[in-house]
């Protein structure tokens, strides 16, 4: 909050200047940072310093000098050189350390549909909003909301959380022993903990999956990927710190890439065959209703399993009940990601039942599969690959440099790319302007109102949704698309390309959780500031904000009331 210093005791003098006058006392900013006046020159204010502690002197925390705004707070430098006043203990004394990980792009759902966390600074874990699974990990499976973050309750004695991964309904952690926690629903067995049944020992806290299946109790979890999409079929892989994989969750197709378990679910972690094999260093699940995974070995070689139209048809049958096979284009051209979007059947018509695949390589092409309808006009664009369901490179893109990108299925499908320049490219459908172009695009354009200094994409959406979000260089965050509950956070619920998201202090990191369905999207963006705050804007459905009770949208953001 902003404050008049001088009123507090302080000589508050704002903006340094040269031709000004200055005794020891005084605070200015200055070189961009709060600085007080020692007698004799200048000092920085180091955060959270408050120095001396006598009037006109700066104060100390935790001193009986202490000045508190509201309750429960003091005044202190922030790392950016801001002068605020925060929480410093109790509840509230530790700021966020770190966002979880919730992947965008199955059937335009996210990780943490209707839920987010985070970790804090003393490494305990806090969530907020929907609860109906267990998924805040505070016990409660009740259909209700949580604004203010709760803690989830680990047993006494577990070690911190170093990382958090969001589900549909599920929420998983690794401790900082590499140890890994789940909670939330257990529909296809995706807790880990041997059954397929909710509300049972209490999947409403968290729950130790290491020393389960073939995950063993020593074993250092490295990284987790959660399968998230419209239909739920929620799988789960994990990666140990000696290169092995293991899944467990819904095995529809033997997406799994273990013959042995047939196409039933898994319910504790198996080992994944090739991954004892090759040394892995990427993979995926896919939680649509036709699954598959993938991994990525350290040569760039690519390996599926599950539906075979899903797997670019590396396979001869729709269940083949194999291991992970190689896909051989791979051999030659390098496999950076792949990216992958299918959207609901049940919509009246079944013309919004669309797939859409696609391949990045370390050399910067890409290759797409999938189906797309004939009617380019109104409903996409063809692409290589698009009838044969066989990936084939899209040389539209030739001499062009492809880095990161993401498609988009349903009735209006399209694909984005973020090139080695900076440049946004997109091609199809530009449903609510997400390409910021009218109409249907059957070539690829270039997004040229977001600029030529983009480092970071995201995006997706279903059926006759899409939206997108880039960060760039400069650390601002620019939203483009649908924006119906203001998730873009630039004042408004308009659509298309409107400026850069409003903020003014360093965004050091960035989620988007929620959900782009039919024609609208509920979605929330986070944004985590260099002092340690959290702040979000977007849709109030189910308190997904950490801000109010009230279900309020917010179009600029917000404090997440911690």
């Amino acid at each position: 909050m902003k404050i008049d210093i001088s009123k507090l005791g302080y000589r508050w003098k704002g903006n340094w200047a040269t031709s000004a006058s200055y005794t020891k006392g005084d605070v200015v900013r200055k070189d961009g940072k709060v600085q007080f006046h020692t007698g004799s020159i200048f000092q920085t204010m180091a955060t959270s310093q408050l120095n001396a502690t006598v009037k006109n002197e700066l104060l100390t925390p935790g001193t009986t000098h202490t000045l508190t705004g509201v309750f429960g707070q003091s005044l202190i430098v922030t790392a950016s050189g801001d002068l605020e006043f925060q929480f410093l203990e109790g509840r509230s004394g530790s700021a966020v350390a770190k966002l979880p990980h919730n992947r965008f792009g199955d059937n335009g759902y996210t990780g943490g549909l209707n839920h987010f966390g985070v970790i804090m600074t003393d490494g305990s874990v806090r969530m907020w909003g929907r609860q109906n699974n267990g998924q805040l990990g505070d016990g409660v499976y009740s259909d209700r909301h949580r604004t203010m973050p709760v803690y989830a309750a680990f047993p006494p004695g577990t070690p911190p959380m170093a990382d958090l991964y969001l589900g549909t309904y599920t929420t998983y952690a690794v401790d900082t022993d590499g140890q890994l926690w789940a909670w939330g629903n257990n529909n296809y067995g995706q807790v880990g903990v041997g059954n397929t049944t909710n509300n049972v020992d209490n999947n409403a806290t968290p729950r130790l999956i290491s020393g389960k299946g073939n995950l063993p109790a020593d074993a250092k979890v490295t990284s987790v990927k959660v399968g998230t999409g419209y239909y739920q079929y929620n799988s789960v892989m994990c990666q140990t710190e000696d290169g092995k994989v293991y899944y467990w969750g819904s095995n529809r197709y033997c997406s799994s890439g273990i013959p042995s378990t047939g196409t039933s679910n898994i319910t504790t972690p198996k080992l994944v065959p090739v991954s004892t094999k090759q040394t892995i260093v990427n993979y995926g699940t896919v939680a649509h209703y036709h699954q598959f995974s993938w991994l990525v070995d350290s040569t760039g070689r690519l390996y599926m399993a599950g539906e075979q139209n899903s797997t670019s048809r590396i396979q001869n049958n729709a269940n083949s009940n194999t291991e992970h096979e190689l896909w051989a284009p791979s051999e030659t051209d390098p496999v950076l990601k792949v990216c992958s979007e299918e959207s609901d059947s049940h919509v009246s018509g079944g013309s919004q039942y669309q797939r859409r695949y696609m391949i990045i390589t370390t050399n910067g092409k890409i290759y797409g599969w999938g189906e797309s309808s004939s009617n380019t006009t109104t409903l996409g664009v063809r692409f290589p690959g698009a009838q044969t369901w066989t990936a084939t490179e899209d040389t539209r893109l030739a001499g062009k440099f492809v880095v990161d990108g993401y498609c988009k299925a349903g009735k209006y499908t399209q694909q984005v790319v973020l090139l080695n320049d900076g440049t946004v490219w997109g091609i199809g459908v530009s449903q609510h302007n997400s390409l910021l172009a009218s109409g249907n695009q059957n070539s690829w354009i270039q997004l040229t109102a977001l600029g030529s200094d983009n480092i970071e994409i995201v995006g997706g959406g279903c059926q006759y949704s899409a939206w997108g979000m880039t960060k760039g260089s400069d650390g601002s965050l620019r939203g483009y698309g649908l924006n119906n509950y203001g998730h873009a956070g630039n004042g408004t619920t308009l659509d298309n390309y409107r400026g850069k998201m409003m903020f003014n202090k360093t965004i050091v990191d960035w989620r988007v959780g929620g959900y782009a369905v039919a024609a609208s999207a509920h979605l929330v963006t986070y944004v985590l500031s260099d002092d340690g705050s959290l702040y979000s804007a977007g849709t109030g459905q189910y308190s997904m904000t950490g801000h109010t009770d009230d279900a309020e949208n917010l179009c600029v953001l917000s404090p997440v009331l911690f």
